[in-house]
């Protein structure tokens, strides 16, 4: 509900409408007169006994509106001197007791509390864990040597190895001969031995360590890819023989042939394989491997009780890759098919017997 403010009450800025500027009309002199006289009458009516009202300034176009002069009019307070004076003593005082406290509390805060002296306690393994740490390891002897020195004393030995047409050129160049000997001239009953010959030496341009052979890959004549591992006899350094030629107790096409079922050795490539059939149709009881021959052309398919020691023992890290080992094969009594086989014993992984020793 709005009222017509008194004389010098200062009318609210959030009700107050806004003023807007109105054109002056002309009007008769006398009408103007007459509604003066009229206005001070009711001004006077209104005021109560004693007070005296005086008529409120019309607006003129270059005043400041209301709304704008109230604002300030709410921020800015003028109070008289002697109570501003007294408040300021106040303030002063509540800003001091603040700012005491405000230091106190910090001085209590960033003060350290005493801390006792730190002592490095003494350390003690555990039995334990003193008997699982490793021995030192024993590197071999040709890593101690430079690879340069090393395969200028390895590759004469290769080239003879490889010209050698004869089981008398071959013998000084071969691991064991002595007791190899006679497995040498078996092989070649003859006494001639087929010989490729060397085109290049250290084909991947790196010498690999395993126990205390050293191998290294060669070209020979016919241009096919080969290892040759070496190893430290006492009469000097010397070639593998057996791995070279992946030698085994009985050529495969008469094991083949023969269906031995007492256990034969083997050097060989192993797989794993899902080949189960026949007589090992049971997935579930066995572990099917492929077997490839040195030839790298044929191939058996070997058994293994599933889970088993052997079975753990002869299974490659990368269960997609093939590992070269030496194996003992039997077949099975009664076996019908001749390329199923059982798998009795892995004696080397590799085919360097002894490389480790």
């Amino acid at each position: 509900m709005l009222r017509v403010p008194a004389a010098g009450e200062v009318t609210p800025p959030l009700v107050e409408r806004k003023i807007e500027k109105v054109v002056p009309v002309s009007l008769p002199e006398s009408f103007q007169r007459s509604q003066a006289k009229k206005t001070a009458n009711e001004v006077a009516s209104a005021a109560p006994s004693g007070e005296v009202r005086r008529r409120r300034r019309q607006p003129q176009e270059n005043d400041q509106p209301d709304w704008e002069r109230a604002r300030t009019e709410r921020l800015v307070r003028i109070s008289k001197p002697g109570k501003s004076r007294k408040g300021l003593w106040w303030v002063a005082g509540i800003v001091t007791g603040c700012a005491v406290g405000a230091l106190v509390m910090m001085a209590m805060r960033d003060t350290p509390s005493p801390q006792p002296i730190a002592i490095a306690p003494v350390l003690e393994t555990p039995a334990a864990i003193k008997e699982s740490v490793p021995e030192q390891i024993e590197l071999p002897r040709e890593m101690d040597r430079s690879e340069t020195e090393l395969i200028k004393e390895l590759e004469p030995l290769a080239r003879g190895f490889l010209e050698a047409d004869t089981v008398a050129k071959l013998l000084p160049f071969v691991r064991d001969s002595g007791r190899l000997e006679e497995k040498i001239r078996a092989y070649y009953p003859d006494g001639k031995v087929p010989a490729p010959g060397m085109s290049a030496f250290n084909t991947r341009s790196a010498i690999a360590y395993r126990g205390k052979l050293a191998s290294v890959s060669v070209r020979t004549g016919d241009f096919m890819e080969r290892q040759i591992a070496f190893l430290r006899m006492d009469d000097g350094m010397k070639i593998d023989w057996e791995s070279f030629v992946g030698w085994s107790e009985m050529p495969w096409q008469r094991f083949i042939e023969e269906k031995p079922e007492r256990p034969v050795l083997f050097r060989v490539g192993l797989k794993m394989q899902d080949y189960y059939n026949f007589s090992f149709a049971d997935e579930k009881k066995w572990q099917s491997y492929e077997i490839r021959f040195p030839d790298g052309e044929h191939i058996l398919y070997g058994y293994v009780r599933r889970d088993s020691p052997l079975d753990v023992k002869l299974r490659p890290l990368d269960a997609k890759s093939s590992r070269l080992v030496m194996v003992r094969l039997k077949f099975p009594p009664g076996g019908t098919k001749r390329n199923q086989v059982i798998i009795e014993e892995m004696p080397a992984d590799g085919w360097v017997e002894g490389a480790g020793k």
